[in-house]
């Protein structure tokens, strides 16, 4: 070709059809679940299997390539899935995981350099740092006192329940594709964040310096989330496990970020340098 990659060079892929399959049933979050089915059921009338959650473990996996795990209410994914997954996507599975099914991934050991993201202490040089330096110590030391009716309210303000936050996108990335602007608003319901990945080339959407673009989120929220990664990618064996911190079909609502997760569905394969 005069321009561009030559036709048959590796520049091009051969992409296998997905066969998804989707876990569903309690206690899965059924919104979440109810907006993956959604997306790909009816925005794109393409077919993916629900399977109950307890027939996973004892299932054969083979017949599919691509795996959604969602956001659970409680402890839905134990330690008996571990290996029959990893095995799965080393032998060219997409395992996708949204919310705290990601926080499993990483507490098991399904992934290695993946890490969620832990409390950061406040920048000591802020210029907020030295007006708090005594509410900090006199916290610490237990004289900060509060009203007793005001505990459910001081806890719902270091939540966050849906706010819109600005991430930076490596175009480059498979997870990707298609998006043509380096900044990418996401919409985050929860306080769980991912550290970038340890492999400098698979962390495709980092939140930006200053990320609230709308909502209410608190400066500890701010602080932790700041530079954490809204998706990270463990390429495994064939295949390639995709962490997602927030979801990317929130109530069908939130669009932009759907193409996220149809990306992980199909380019799973391809997610490794």
């Amino acid at each position: 070709t005069e321009e561009g990659p030559d036709l048959g060079s590796n520049s091009f892929f051969r992409l296998e059809r997905p066969a998804i399959l989707l876990v569903a049933d309690a206690p899965l979050d059924p919104y979440e679940t109810g907006t993956v089915w959604h997306l790909l059921d009816v925005l794109h009338d393409y077919p993916v299997t629900l399977v109950r959650r307890s027939q996973l473990e004892r299932m054969d996996l083979s017949r599919y390539n691509a795996l959604v795990l969602p956001t659970a209410w409680g402890q839905a994914y134990g330690k008996g899935l571990v290996d029959k997954v990893r095995d799965w996507v080393r032998g060219g599975g997409h395992l996708v995981c949204l919310g705290n099914a990601a926080e499993w991934a990483i507490r098991e050991g399904v992934v290695s350099t993946i890490r969620e993201r832990e409390d950061q202490k406040a920048d000591a040089e802020s210029p907020a740092a030295d007006s708090a330096d005594k509410s900090a110590s006199a916290e610490e030391n237990g004289s900060m006192r509060r009203p007793f009716a005001a505990a459910a309210d001081d806890k719902a303000l270091e939540r966050i329940r849906g706010a819109i936050f600005q991430t930076e996108v490596d175009l480059t990335h498979p997870l990707a594709y298609g998006i043509g602007t380096a900044r990418l608003p996401v919409f985050v319901e929860s306080e769980f964040f991912l550290e970038p990945s340890s492999d400098p080339y698979q962390t495709p959407l980092i939140f930006t310096d200053a990320p609230l673009l709308s909502g209410y989120a608190s400066t500890k929220n701010l602080q932790r989330m700041t530079g954490a990664a809204a998706a990270a990618v463990e390429p495994i064996g064939s295949g390639a496990v995709i962490l997602f911190g927030h979801s990317p079909t929130f109530r069908a609502y939130w669009r932009g970020t759907e193409k996220l997760l149809l990306n992980a569905l199909l380019f799973g394969g391809q997610m490794r340098p």
